[in-house]
């Protein structure tokens, strides 16, 4: 049994505004990715410590905004 291949990519939330970050899921999309994968930690892992940062769900939102038939969920690994 065969399966074809799925591409993937994962955005790190971290000291960016939203318009870039979905800026970025659109252009992953355009270029064929799969599926765009965000993460779920609270605070960013490198820069400032009090740096921007989205937490999972309020992201998810944010990508799901003005793209109809997208369906955003988290995924646990």
């Amino acid at each position: 049994m065969t399966r074809p291949i799925r591409i993937g990519v994962q955005l790190q939330p971290q000291h960016a505004d939203y318009a870039p970050i979905r800026r970025a899921v659109a252009e992953a999309e355009e270029a064929g990715v799969d599926i765009v994968f965000n993460w779920d930690h609270f605070v960013p892992l490198y820069g400032e410590a009090d740096g921007k940062h989205f937490e999972c769900w309020t992201m998810l939102g944010a990508w799901a905004a003005g793209r109809p038939g997208r369906r955003p969920a988290p995924r646990s690994v």
